[in-house]
């Protein structure tokens, strides 16, 4: 077997380990967003997951429940998202809580 640094004769590729275990999916709070896209946000026992929007190089956003007990799941890619001046001038910085809003609605 080869290891990490070995040369094969026949180009000088270098052969790479394989990971032991795949990268996460998931991302957490604080994390650079890395694509623009619809996420799929899982809470910390409070609610059950949703889907909100963000945009890349924003940062994943905490939870105005259970703070940094979440994370996040990309479930499709929106690219054209990036441009749009709709959504290039808002920011998410906290995962409002429906039941919040609700009762500050009915106040």
């Amino acid at each position: 077997m080869f290891d990490r640094k070995t040369r094969l004769p026949w180009g000088g590729l270098q052969l790479v380990k394989r990971s032991t275990s795949p990268p996460s999916p998931f991302f957490r709070v604080g994390e650079k967003v890395p694509l623009t896209g619809v996420y799929r946000i899982f809470h910390a026992e409070h609610r059950t997951s949703h889907e909100v929007v963000l945009l890349k190089d924003q940062q994943f956003p905490r939870c105005s429940h259970c703070g940094t007990d979440v994370h996040f799941e990309l479930r499709s890619q929106v690219p054209s998202l990036e441009n749009d001046p709709d959504f290039k001038s808002r920011r998410l910085f906290e995962v409002p809580h429906p039941e919040v809003k609700e009762k500050k609605q009915t106040a």
